[in-house]
């Protein structure tokens, strides 16, 4: 399984997380918010880890925010 981790931190400290668990690339997965996610315009129900990582991109330029992303594990490319 690959996870793909989303870390926006606003100019004040505060930090808001999305993350996605995907067993293959393909399809949307259910996103996991942590943090303070009132901050955030709008939030993405399920999303591929791409997807994930594109949107909080986004996110960063359009509130001036820092973006960390992690990515761990691989997919289960046998399962498909």
């Amino acid at each position: 399984m690959r996870t793909v981790t989303c870390i926006l931190q606003f100019a004040d400290g505060t930090k808001a997380s999305g993350s996605v668990s995907a067993i293959t690339p393909d399809g949307f997965w259910p996103v996991e918010y942590r943090g303070d996610i009132h901050r955030l315009p709008n939030q993405l129900t399920a999303a591929t880890p791409d997807h994930l990582e594109a949107f909080f991109t986004t996110l960063a330029t359009e509130t001036g925010g820092q973006l960390q992303v992690t990515r761990k594990g691989v997919y289960d490319l046998c399962g498909r």
